[in-house]
């Protein structure tokens, strides 16, 4: 599975990531050590990121997320480019 996520990661040219309490709350660690590893990737090349913010308190978001413009949608969710 971590080869797989890597490849995909490694192959992908835009990150699409939905916050959710289980994303921050994860006891696996997977949901952020994705992130993490792709937002490293998104440094060093022309990667995009695309946040879905489905309904996760402002508090549990990290800086770095917060950094983002946030676009609020019709479902009351926000989206974070």
């Amino acid at each position: 599975m971590y080869l797989k996520v890597n490849e995909g990661i490694e192959n992908s040219d835009i990150g699409l990531f939905v916050l959710t309490d289980n994303f921050f709350d994860s006891g696996s660690g997977w949901p952020l050590s994705e992130f993490s590893t792709f937002f490293m990737e998104m440094m060093k090349s022309n990667k995009k990121v695309l946040m879905i913010n489905a309904g996760v308190s402002p508090d549990k978001m990290h800086a770095m997320m917060k950094s983002y413009k946030s676009e609020p949608n019709r479902t009351g969710t926000n989206l974070f480019t």
